[in-house]
């Protein structure tokens, strides 16, 4: 996995606490298209689509700060993927 830039994590860490995207970007004063791209950015270098795979792999590799009970919350979310949704 390729490392984050400041801003990436920024982004995302805001993103993974619920904050609203135009919230991060008047907070961080950018544009709302690139808090988007910057979510983008950040879920393709840690390789992972969904926003809480990109999350979750992003915590795992201690690049976010994410309370142990928020992410236990979010990995009960990525185990209850259903692979068979996949399918359909």
């Amino acid at each position: 996995m390729r490392l984050l830039t400041r801003r990436q994590v920024e982004v995302l860490q805001a993103d993974a606490a619920g904050e609203p995207h135009k919230q991060i970007a008047d907070r961080l004063r950018i544009s709302l298209s690139a808090v988007d791209q910057h979510l983008m950015a950040a879920r393709a270098r840690v390789g992972n689509l969904s926003r809480v795979q990109a999350i979750v792999a992003a915590a795992e590799r201690g690049l976010l700060s994410i309370p142990p009970e928020t992410m236990a919350s979010v990995g009960r979310k990525v185990d209850d993927t259903d692979d068979s949704d996949l399918e359909h």
